[in-house]
């Protein structure tokens, strides 16, 4: 079996006559136009014509990218799990599509299966298998997991399969909190290396757990080029790497775990050839990417049209979600702007009157916001006229959130505005449940009274400012 790193969390197997090649994405970005694959896969190595199989692990425009997915030859057949519901949009672009059930081994020939079965949120993890080896490809599938779905994986896994020979595992983040959150004091630069350390933790225990003989990292290779949060790019990847975490609690003598770049390939045990993650420099960025930084920092302008039929569609969102919003006191304002635009929107909450407005960002006093909203016009109209936009803000990097106070930010005020910010056609599910909002805040405090053992068992909110936002006066 021989196993070559594409990029990102694209990798091609070769064993048994067989190609596989798993989410291809290379050509041009995706989440609007910002996060674009770093560094540069290795296309030249891949021959499109010997590709005999696909694998597309889930739904995100990192895995299953359409701009790249239409240049591949429709001869080779896309393989996805059956529960994802991955068929229509590979179909429409010209595949073939086998849907494969969870836990069983599907053959690819008369010498090698291969097994995608779901776990969570949506995604799904790939076992191929030959006479002699075994590459497990997990890619985003269970490092941001509860620790409960890790250890019922890790323990299937390892039932079935014993010892992997190659595993590859990411470690990067499906979103580009925090580093969109911008707080008064906040530590820029340890919020987004302190976040970074927890997903090479997660990574390190999986390996711990699984000890297969090669482990490797991946799944993460991504930088942003907005001017906004481009910073983070070196703060990101050039901290503790997933490797530098296999010691102590977490060390597993027999596995090699090696720090991969594109083009890195590996048949049997032998390296044939040895790509190393080097650190990431931003000058060579800015020079290798001076078109692409232009096309990411591109604004378009919100038109009086356009303002108003935004404003529509969030009106509509407030009267949809008004008895979730209303179901917690306090009044709130939040601004939206648009990049390169004067003209912007205001939310209110005044009691339970809710209101959307256009308002001129010149004439404007921030402090009076709790948190405004920096986006771009073309990524809030696709949040709020497509069932999948949202993605564009939530999980990829369309805006960055500026808070006024810190209080505020522990607050998560913006979950508030990020709901109201995608389309919607029935009103949310009440936050009290079925029950009153007495027994709520009852056992909202119980739950924050378990919080340190919820912690212990993995069950962390991956997007709550207080747990992930550092600050210059807070201790490391």
């Amino acid at each position: 079996m021989k196993v070559m790193f594409v990029g990102h969390a694209s990798i091609l197997v070769e064993t048994g006559g067989v190609t596989v090649l798993s989410d291809p994405w290379w050509a041009g970005s995706c989440f609007g136009t910002q996060w674009w694959p770093y560094p540069k896969p290795a296309v030249d190595a891949i021959d499109p014509g010997r590709l005999d199989y696909i694998y597309i692990s889930h739904g995100h425009a990192d895995h299953l990218h359409n701009g790249t997915l239409s240049r591949l030859p429709k001869t080779a057949i896309c393989l996805v799990a059956e529960e994802l519901n991955l068929s229509g949009p590979l179909q429409n672009l010209g595949f073939k599509v086998i849907e494969i059930a969870p836990k069983t081994d599907f053959a690819l020939n008369d010498k090698v299966t291969i097994e995608i079965t779901p776990t969570v949120n949506g995604d799904s993890f790939a076992v191929i298998r030959d006479d002699q080896r075994i590459c497990i490809n997990m890619n985003d599938a269970l490092h941001a997991a509860p620790r409960d779905i890790q250890t019922q994986t890790i323990d299937y896994l390892n039932a079935k399969y014993r010892q992997a020979d190659y595993f590859f595992c990411g470690f990067g983040i499906a979103s580009h909190f925090p580093i969109c959150i911008e707080v008064p004091g906040r530590d820029r630069d340890r919020t987004a290396a302190e976040r970074q350390k927890y997903f090479n933790r997660q990574w390190a225990y999986i390996v711990h757990g699984l000890a297969p003989h090669y482990a490797f990292p991946f799944a993460a290779d991504v930088i942003f080029l907005d001017d906004n949060i481009r910073w983070s790019n070196t703060a990101v990847h050039n901290g503790e790497r997933p490797v530098d975490t296999l010691n102590g609690p977490f060390a597993v003598p027999q596995t090699t775990a090696i720090d991969i770049e594109p083009g890195f390939s590996i048949d049997g045990d032998h390296i044939v050839v040895d790509t190393r993650h080097t650190p990431v420099i931003a000058a060579d960025i800015d020079a290798a990417f001076e078109a692409e930084t232009k096309i990411a920092n591109r604004s378009t302008a919100v038109g009086a049209d356009g303002l108003e039929t935004l404003i529509a569609e969030l009106t509509a969102n407030l009267a949809t979600c008004r008895q979730y919003l209303c179901e917690i006191s306090g009044d709130y304002r939040f601004l939206i702007e648009f990049i390169g635009n004067d003209d912007g929107i205001e939310i209110a909450k005044t009691g339970n009157h809710l209101t959307a407005f256009a308002i001129r960002l010149p004439e404007v006093d921030r402090a009076d916001y709790g948190v405004s909203f920096l986006t771009k016009y073309s990524y809030l109209r696709r949040s709020l006229s497509d069932e999948f936009g949202h993605e564009v803000l939530s999980v990829g990097s369309g805006g960055v959130f500026r808070y006024r106070s810190r209080a505020e930010a522990d607050a998560n005020l913006h979950r508030k505005l990020m709901l109201i910010l995608r389309t919607h056609d029935v009103q949310p599910p009440s936050r009290f449940g079925d029950q009153s909002r007495l027994m709520y805040l009852v056992k909202t405090n119980v739950k924050k009274a378990l919080n340190f053992v919820l912690r212990r068992q993995g069950h962390l909110d991956l997007y709550d400012n207080r747990r992930w936002i550092k600050y210059v006066d807070s201790s490391p």
